[in-house]
């Protein structure tokens, strides 16, 4: 019976993709593309994603969207920040800034901070799978270091 209601739900969301009215590109173009027309591909492409409607999302972990003013702030404030990268501190020391606010924010909050456990500690990771793999190689090294524990199921591959 399981099997049977997950075959209808994969069907069910098989037949309710739509083909991509643009073309798959597998190849760099023999030319280059005017910033006009590889625009206006992009506004297709985006009219193919899911619309999520003003203060509501079923996306859940995937999209939280406050209204429409919220994502005007968030469009601004990501122009200010869109040609930096946080890998060099060094040439964007606001984006390095921020970044070791948000860890002390979030460290503060589960008991670190000026006035709580010193050992608290965190970094920033772009999201995603990155984020999963830095939580559990974090996890295993802290078993590993305090706990004594060896029978952890990732072995020391990374760092």
């Amino acid at each position: 019976m399981i099997r049977r209601e997950k075959a209808k739900a994969v069907t069910s969301i098989l037949a309710s993709r739509k083909p991509s009215p643009t073309p798959t590109l597998y190849t760099l173009p023999e030319t280059g593309t005017s910033s006009k027309a590889l625009f206006s591909v992009l506004q297709q492409k985006a009219a193919e994603d899911v619309v999520v409607p003003d203060g509501f999302s079923r996306l859940s972990g995937t999209v939280y969207y406050p209204g429409a003013v919220h994502k005007e702030f968030l469009d601004r404030v990501y122009s200010l920040f869109s040609t930096t990268n946080p890998i060099h501190g060094d040439a964007f020391p606001s984006i390095r800034q921020m970044e070791a606010e948000v860890v002390a924010m979030t460290a503060a909050l589960l008991g670190g901070g000026p006035n709580g456990d010193s050992n608290v500690c965190g970094a920033m990771t772009s999201g995603g799978t990155d984020s999963i793999l830095c939580a559990m190689k974090a996890s295993r090294d802290y078993m590993l270091e305090k706990r004594r524990f060896s029978g952890c199921c990732l072995r020391r591959t990374w760092g």
